[in-house]
């Protein structure tokens, strides 16, 4: 744990004696400023892009942010995880106006943030990347999460790499890992659903792997599905279906 601490204090220093001049503060400090890296807590209201800011602040321990526009997620009437290939590409290519690097919590967390560790809010939140645990009561959303999505009642990413776990349900366009809820929906999926409906109410075009559930569907299934009702691009079954 010394070692690492030592490692992201010497990235962090390194960094700041090329590109554009930046800053470095701590033990104390607003994330709200430019071109800076803070060592310890990073403290703020809303995110940066909310105030124009488009310049790159790093956070090395704990940033806090309250209330954050997390806290209206549950008055959204969309996903704001993109729904397409190009819009994906175009949210993933920008650059973060955020890095944090330990542990995100907030009341609600929305913006172009990256996250490597643990990602933590009390209602909701939607970040560009997250690397590592993210959680939160009424949703966790991200365009790429790298590690375990959990949320009372539902997850979402474009793509995951990891695992989701929801009370009420998941969904991914493209999976590779683990999704247990309720409902669970992936377009392309590589790995393991477990839940009581899986792929039921999508398009799920690719699954390679396993689905346990009351009822599973898949367009084009190269596994085994274990449920009261299964069905893919051969044939549908009660209780066992396959396709390799």
């Amino acid at each position: 744990m010394k070692h690492l601490s030592l490692l992201i204090i010497s990235i962090a220093i390194g960094n700041i004696s090329y590109g554009q001049q930046r800053i470095l503060r701590g033990p104390l400090w607003s994330f709200h400023s430019k071109n800076t890296d803070i060592l310890g807590i990073s403290v703020g209201i809303l995110p940066k892009e909310i105030f124009k800011d488009s310049t790159l602040t790093r956070t090395f321990g704990l940033r806090l942010e309250a209330p954050g526009l997390g806290v209206l997620l549950p008055l959204v009437p969309k996903s704001m995880v993109s729904e397409t290939v190009d819009s994906y590409s175009k949210k993933i290519r920008a650059t973060p106006s955020e890095f944090i690097y330990g542990l995100n919590l907030s009341t609600g967390a929305v913006g172009n943030v990256e996250v490597y560790g643990l990602n933590l809010a009390i209602i909701g939140q939607y970040n560009l990347k997250t690397h590592g645990l993210s959680c939160s009561t009424f949703a966790t959303l991200s365009e790429k999460t790298n590690g375990i999505s959990m949320s009372i009642l539902g997850n979402e990413s474009f793509v995951c790499n990891g695992m989701q776990i929801a009370a009420l349900g998941n969904f991914s366009t493209v999976a590779n890992g683990l999704q247990v809820g309720i409902i669970n929906g992936s377009v392309h999926m590589h790995g393991v659903q477990v839940g009581v409906l899986n792929n039921f109410k999508i398009n799920a075009t690719h699954l390679q792997g396993l689905q346990l559930g009351l009822l599973n569907k898949t367009a084009n299934l190269k596994g085994i599905q274990i449920g009261l009702w299964n069905k893919n691009n051969k044939r549908s079954l009660p209780f066992i279906n396959w396709n390799f």
